[in-house]
């Protein structure tokens, strides 16, 4: 055991740390304009005629007339002469240029977390291109079915900066590497939030540039994601801007994106109080105090109102009712979390060492449940803490085919139906108000034999595959679904408790992946000229009632 102790110690010494990059260098160049098929193993370093290297890829994928691009936009931590970290030009040039070739695009960003970069092979390239193939599949399945996106062009943006600064392997994700990066888990957080600005910065040019329009399907798209301290660097960027664009909102208007069509956040490491900072403002603005929860909420955000900011976290606490299922043979079973203990137990860990100790710095607000306990406050009666989660998402049937880069390329496996009005639905089952919706019950149509039948499917093929949003908190020790939403029912930023995604670094899982594509390519809220909504409809429109800016 000593020997195998300090034969790792010496293996740490040995690796020290990571350079600079950049990693895809090449741009322009001949190599660069051959296609890349990488087959079922998805292995870039795997020998073929592809430079990895290369800035702009494409990528040709089996069973689909056309694939995706893949582009690659890399930060440098070391200071320039603004003392701010700088991305590199010639690759924003040239994905700039390829972004122009089309006439639309439907673009997906990615900004990976600790310890990953933009190196070969790196493990989050890799899931990347797992998603880049489903949001493929997702279009295609648009075009033959409704005509839609036909000719749109899909282009995955992979931003890297130095996540990983200890040399371990790229594709390393736990194992005795792990504690030689332990001790970075500082300086990336603190890098992470560095780069906040400069990348928020090129996304907001990059959106501007595109002329989007969220919840028109003949428009450009475009969906920025964020893992780990990917999430925390987007969380950093939009905490104040989303505080003040909360202050200065019309009552009544409808809420625009911050970045692109959607902001989604997986299993953020960002601490709590980068999203309790925006509820506290939208809950001033909403004129509540106290337990109030009526006052003109429901009519500050409008009827058609589209989620702009969401987060979803794999929680390690649910309601036990909802955990117990039968399996394939009938017997009862209690379905076990895939708990994210990295975003959870890790990182409270270290904000303590860094010696944090108020909850809304050492827990990441993916873990941060509202308590919503009635306590006297100088003589009045106040929640104990109405921050926090305020929306739920669980996969309600056992995805058996997987999640697979090959499985993308088969119809079968990988289909992602139109979900148009989904969510104008669910409000409008739970009138008068909308409140805690629940995706997954409405009451059956004439002729239909199962009791229930859900607003959200998958797959309806061999197997129906349902995926479920609901607004209303089902924690542990309580009924499911018994704690109220902290938000309105047509609230923008969705902070998701999720059942399903599967610990920190499996997040790559198909279901959860085409919800939220549905967001961003389908109509899931009617158009505000034509809509008819019960949502509110017996409450009065209370905006001339809101408190001053």
């Amino acid at each position: 055991m000593k020997t195998i102790c300090v034969a790792l110690l010496a293996g740490f010494l040995v690796a020290g740390c990571t350079d600079y990059g950049p990693y895809r260098p090449k741009v322009g160049e001949k190599a660069c304009q051959e296609p890349f098929y990488l087959g079922g193993a998805n292995d870039e370093r795997a020998p073929g005629g592809h430079d990895p290297r290369c800035a702009i890829q494409q990528h040709i994928i089996a069973g689909h007339e056309t694939g995706y691009h893949l582009a690659f936009i890399e930060f440098d931590e070391r200071k320039t002469s603004s003392e701010t970290p700088k991305y590199n030009e010639k690759q924003y040039e040239a994905f700039k240029n390829h972004l122009a070739k089309s006439e639309k695009n439907y673009l997906i960003v990615f900004v990976h977390g600790w310890r990953h970069d933009a190196a070969i092979g790196d493990g989050d390239v890799r899931r990347f291109r797992v998603f880049l193939a489903y949001a493929r599949s997702f279009l295609d399945q648009r075009c033959k079915t409704a005509t839609r996106y036909c000719g749109h062009s899909l282009t995955g943006l992979y931003i890297g900066w130095r996540g990983r600064a200890f040399a371990e392997p790229v594709d390393n994700d736990f194992g005795p590497w792990t504690a030689g990066a332990l001790p970075t888990f500082w300086s990336r957080k603190a890098q992470s939030e560095e780069h906040a600005k400069p990348v928020y910065r090129l996304l907001r040019d990059i959106s501007r540039s595109l002329e989007l329009d969220a919840g028109d399907v003949a428009a450009n798209k475009m969906l920025v994601m964020g893992h780990s301290f990917g999430g925390n660097m987007l969380a950093t960027a939009l905490r104040d801007r989303m505080t003040k664009r909360i202050a200065a909102h019309e009552c009544g208007a409808t809420f625009r994106p911050p970045l692109g069509d959607l902001v989604f956040l997986v299993n953020p490491a960002s601490e709590a109080r980068n999203w309790t900072k925006i509820q506290r403002r939208l809950r001033e603005r909403l004129g509540l105090s106290g337990t109030d929860t009526t006052g003109y909420s429901e009519s500050f955000f409008p009827k058609h109102q589209r989620p702009v900011y969401v987060s979803f976290t794999s929680v390690c606490e649910w309601a036990e009712a909802d955990l117990k299922k039968k399996n394939k043979n009938g017997e009862k079973i209690v379905l076990k979390l895939a708990c994210d203990t990295a975003t959870n137990r890790w990182f409270r860990w270290g904000q303590f060492a860094a010696l944090k100790f108020d909850p809304e710095t050492n827990r990441t607000f993916g873990h941060m449940n509202p308590d919503l306990e009635k306590i006297d406050v100088d003589g009045q009666e106040q929640y104990r803490f109405p921050y926090g989660a305020s929306h739920e998402f669980s996969i309600l049937d056992s995805l058996e085919i997987g999640t697979t880069f090959s499985g993308a390329s088969l119809p079968e496996r990988s289909e992602c139906i139109i979900a148009d009005n989904w969510l104008t639905d669910a409000r409008n089952n739970w009138p008068p108000r909308g409140r805690r919706w629940d995706s997954a019950y409405l009451p059956m149509k004439p002729g239909e034999t199962s009791k229930y039948r859900n607003l959200i499917f998958v797959s309806k093929k061999e197997k129906e595959i349902g995926v479920q949003f609901r607004h209303k908190l089902s924690p542990a020790g309580r009924k499911v679904g018994s704690v109220p939403s902290v938000v309105p029912a047509n609230a923008p930023l969705w902070n998701v408790r999720s059942r399903d995604i599967s610990k920190h670094g499996g997040y790559v899982n198909y279901p959860q992946w085409c919800a939220i594509n549905q967001l961003v390519l389908d109509r899931v809220t009617l158009d505000p000229e034509t809509e008819i909504s019960t949502v509110g409809a017996d409450a009065p429109n209370h905006c001339d009632d809101a408190p001053q800016k």
